[in-house]
């Protein structure tokens, strides 16, 4: 653990940032703070990420992401890592979507649209930028009115944001909002780091993303709203399962998806991985 802290500590020290955008385009700077817990020294470091966001390109995007990130909105985020989600495997953090509460309990944190984020299809189409490591991204909803991600992704993105590790699929690109060129090649290593450190279990913690089905196997939805999101620790719910305690919901499962050639798997259950609270922490993050 010691040699990571040191690396990290290093590369901040020796940062010397490097950036594409010209002269003329106008730049905001975005820092997240946090604490990262050394095992060896048995103390805390506290670490500083920056990197700019270019408000010429992306005016509406980084307009809203300022007002967002100063509302103080990931003060209590959590990095984590997605893992595979219907067959497909994520080569990114996360940051964003889940957050710690003050008794430390993983939740999930109310999204907030960004419906107007400057690209052609609300991805890099018209832009410079593309979904590449050393680049940020925010994350599609999904409107299960246009049927999938993809579409969905034409009309709004919002407040989760996406940190390639390595060159993404051209799949992303038209899809993803990239409003930023977030890293030098060395702030890379620190975010590859932390990716390093979410694959060491002393530090981290899994969880089960899961929502409920009734006996004929479609998904509970209190009163006809929204289903509720579960949040189960992975060894619990894989326990809760063994013992038939609990009804998953599968859109593979679902009556109601029966022949149909699409099926709307939102709801399907999915693992992620983050940092136990002690572990690591936000302490802060600003947009100047």
């Amino acid at each position: 653990m010691k040699k990571f802290i040191l690396k990290i500590l290093t590369c901040l020290l020796a940062v010397l940032m490097v950036f594409t955008f010209t002269a003329c385009e106008k730049k905001s700077s975005f820092t997240i703070t946090f604490k990262l817990y050394d095992s060896e020294s048995d103390k805390d470091n506290e670490i500083t990420i920056s990197y700019y966001v270019n408000n010429t390109l992306a005016p509406n995007a980084s307009k809203k992401v300022k007002e967002i990130v100063n509302s103080g909105y990931y003060n209590d985020a959590v990095f984590y890592l997605l893992e595979d989600h219907n067959g497909i495997e994520y080569s990114q953090l996360m940051l964003g979507e889940f957050g710690r509460d003050a008794d430390g309990n993983l939740y999930h944190k109310e999204p907030i649209a960004i419906s107007d984020a400057d690209f052609a299809k609300n991805g890099t189409t018209g832009s410079n930028l593309t979904n590449k490591a050393g680049y940020i991204g925010l994350w599609r909803t999904w409107d299960t009115t246009r049927g999938s991600y993809k579409q969905s992704g034409f009309s709004s993105s919002y407040s989760t944001m996406y940190f390639p590790m390595s060159d993404l699929s051209s799949d992303y690109d038209g899809y993803f909002c990239v409003f930023g060129k977030c890293f030098s090649g060395v702030d890379i290593d620190v975010l590859n780091n932390l990716k390093t450190l979410l694959n060491n279990t002393d530090y981290i913690e899994e969880y089960a993303i899961w929502y409920e089905a009734d006996d004929d196997g479609r998904i509970v939805s209190p009163s006809g709203g929204k289903p509720i999101m579960k949040i189960t620790l992975l060894s619990e719910y894989n326990e809760l399962v063994s013992n038939k305690m609990i009804k998953v919901y599968s859109s593979s499962n679902d009556p109601d998806n029966e022949g149909k050639s699409y099926k709307d798997t939102q709801y399907d259950k999915h693992n992620i991985t983050t940092f136990k609270q002690d572990k690591c922490s936000i302490v802060s993050s600003q947009v100047k």
